[in-house]
């Protein structure tokens, strides 16, 4: 029954913010922007504003996973957003694409991110990895190692955050001149969420030490 609450504690509120974030874009995910820009155009449009012609755009087809590849200078958008018209598909372009457009001006936070990514995201597996095998094995050492991997993706999250920001405002300052006011008051809540999967993160990562400091507590009790 310990271990349950603590799987619970970890889960529960980044399983809450997903179901909001998925309800917002979803909400959306229908409703076609009145030029009837796919987001393949959109993201297009805005890599060859800032002279970024170098920059590729391939569809993939998970969802939810769109990205920028750093190391490729390729965007990946999922096939909903690489051939859609609605707003949820030009807000998820425009903000992969502003990510390009910050690597190239060099914005500082980017080029940390971009260097410690993928060490970041081996982390974050490790750790969840090792936090499960720490509690059914009941080895404090163990946990101790996952909690060192989560403070780290933790900091990662937390420092990188303004990226998110930074680049939720260069997309809004793009669609601005592309969208009717009505769409823009539908799209400003499509970012209010955006920045949510980092918070999701981020809060996954205070859930998990919290769960372990319940667990370490009831042990030695």
């Amino acid at each position: 029954m310990d271990i349950a609450i603590v799987f619970i504690g970890v889960l529960l509120i980044p399983c809450i913010l997903f179901i909001l974030i998925g309800a917002v874009y979803n909400k959306h995910k229908d409703v076609d922007i009145k030029k009837k820009l796919s987001g393949f155009e959109v993201a297009r449009e805005i890599l060859d504003d800032h002279g970024l012609d170098n920059v590729y755009i391939v569809e993939i087809k998970t969802n939810m996973n769109d990205h920028y590849d750093y190391g490729h200078k390729v965007l990946r958008l999922s096939s909903d957003v690489f051939h859609g018209e609605s707003l949820t598909a030009a807000v998820v372009a425009a903000r992969i694409a502003s990510y390009a457009v910050q690597n190239k001006e060099g914005y500082s936070l980017m080029k940390f991110r971009s260097v410690v990514n993928k060490v970041m995201t081996f982390a974050n597996y490790i750790a969840y990895i090792l936090f499960i095998v720490g509690l059914c094995l009941q080895d404090i050492s163990i946990l101790e190692i996952a909690n060192i991997a989560i403070i780290m993706v933790f900091v990662f999250h937390v420092v990188t955050l303004p990226v998110e920001f930074d680049a939720c405002n260069r997309a809004k300052k793009y669609l601005t001149k592309e969208l009717t006011k009505k769409e823009l008051e539908d799209v400003d809540n499509i970012f209010k969420v955006s920045p949510y999967t980092f918070i999701m993160s981020i809060m996954t990562c205070i859930s998990t030490l919290i769960s372990e400091i319940m667990y370490n507590i009831q042990r030695r009790g």
